[in-house]
């Protein structure tokens, strides 16, 4: 007599299919690669992060030490004026001069391109020629030392950094009377401006009111 029961056994067995291996293989691709992608997003705002973060910081230390630097803008000179302090008309440079121990100095804040994505702010010096009335404009300057070194993933524009003077009665450091004093306006681009595709946000502009400087 046959064995009926294993023959039924062997009929009623169901294992897996090729089409449902198949389809659980989908789903673990469909699951790692989603896996994957919110890793990539989370390192990809990590760095971005990192990146704008750096960007600020050497930003704000480069206005910090031009600040101070500025200061010395009309020291020792009579009733200083835009002679003595002015930007050339692009807005690339910013040049001034002071009396040190008898001696003209002249100085100048400028920002050059070390590559695509890598802006530099460098104070120079005058080579020669910084006198009581030389022109500031007609000066050879060598690089004196790198304020900052302005570093980002993607390219930059030419420009990120923006020089002017005005005039306005301010109060260096925010101490005693108002007086009638130029002003170095250092207009910049924080991050938030390279993240902005909308042109919603400003950039910054920091007025430094200089107290050496008197103008008529």
């Amino acid at each position: 007599m046959p064995n009926t029961f294993s023959a039924t056994r062997l009929q009623n067995a169901k294992g897996a299919t090729i089409i449902s291996l198949m389809i659980a293989m989908l789903v673990s691709i469909m699951s790692v690669v989603a896996i994957l992608a919110l890793y990539k997003n989370l390192v990809g705002v990590s760095v971005n992060a990192t990146s704008d973060a750096q960007h600020d910081g050497h930003i704000a230390t480069a206005i910090l030490t031009a600040q101070l630097e500025l200061q010395t803008a009309g020291y020792g000179i009579e009733n200083a004026g835009s002679e003595h302090l002015n930007a050339n008309a692009a807005g690339t440079e910013l040049r001034w001069r002071y009396l040190d121990g008898g001696t003209y100095q002249c100085r100048a804040l400028r920002e050059t391109a070390v590559s695509d994505n890598v802006r530099r702010l460098a104070l120079f010096e005058a080579t020669a020629n910084c006198t009581a009335d030389s022109a500031l404009s007609g000066l050879q300057w060598q690089e004196l030392t790198v304020l900052a070194n302005i570093e980002r993933v993607e390219a930059m524009p030419d420009q990120i950094f923006t020089f002017s003077v005005s005039t306005a009665k301010c109060s260096p450091y925010g101490i005693g009377e108002k007086e009638k004093h130029l002003i170095a306006n250092i207009r910049t681009m924080s991050a938030a401006d390279f993240n902005d595709t909308g042109n919603a946000i400003a950039a910054a502009t920091y007025p430094i009111c200089i107290a050496s400087t008197h103008p008529s």
